[in-house]
């Protein structure tokens, strides 16, 4: 029996680690939780489940020996971080990756957008994405992870293209809540983006840039500061 409970905790614990990035995602997006905080708890599980699966082994190897439970959790700390490394931890997973770009001229998007877009009298997000970007569609899924898990903040989501295809990126990468907006000169649009997809402006409503991420700086910590 000890050998199948094992064998239980073991499964669970690689799951989690194959999983982690989804199981993160969908923790906050039911609780509300912060996204910092589910993300080190669920690596502590891994190491906490991993320690269950030594637990029964070795009672299994060694019936009838005493053992404190703590042992077990230090044999399983180094191992256990290792498997949850399964999903890496990159550099700009967490802290705030700021690049200090200006929005600038953010009073002629009204213009440029021939009106969808109006200067809002609230703190807002602007995001530029381009439809066939990866980085964009990660962004826009935790932006979107983010609105259901209470951020209030809307988000402006500004495209270069066809509505068609911004319809599908929206529909297929959680933008259901975003305000879409266009600016169909190319030129105008990449030099507002800052010439890097996606550029995501966190912004008061005079137009200062409280923070700009660009690429995949929009992390866990960020996700933290706009809920």
């Amino acid at each position: 029996m000890n050998w199948v409970k094992g064998s239980f905790w073991l499964g669970l614990s690689i799951a989690l680690s194959l999983f982690l990035s989804e199981v993160i995602t969908w923790t906050v997006e039911t609780t509300g939780f912060s996204w910092v905080v589910t993300s080190i708890v669920m690596r502590l599980l891994v190491i906490v489940f991993l320690s269950l699966f030594i637990r029964r082994t070795l009672l299994e190897l060694n019936k009838g020996k005493t053992w404190k439970y703590y042992i077990f959790f230090l044999i399983a700390l180094l191992p256990g971080f290792g498997l949850s490394f399964l999903t890496p931890i990159y550099e700009t997973d967490y802290g705030m990756w700021d690049d200090e770009l200006e929005l600038a001229e953010h009073d002629q998007l009204p213009k440029l957008t021939f009106g969808s877009f109006r200067l809002p009298e609230e703190r807002h997000i602007i995001a530029f994405f381009s439809t066939d970007c990866d980085h964009c569609q990660l962004v826009s899924e935790k932006l979107g992870s983010n609105q259901r898990a209470g951020q209030e903040i809307p988000v402006h989501a500004f495209f270069s293209g066809t509505k068609e295809n911004a319809d599908r990126f929206m529909q297929e990468h959680k933008g259901e809540q975003f305000q879409q907006h266009f600016i169909p000169n190319d030129s105008i649009f990449l030099a507002y983006s800052g010439y890097s997809f996606p550029s995501v402006f966190l912004m008061e409503p005079n137009g200062e840039v409280i923070y700009h991420w660009s690429g995949d700086l929009l992390n866990y910590t960020a996700l933290d500061k706009l809920k």
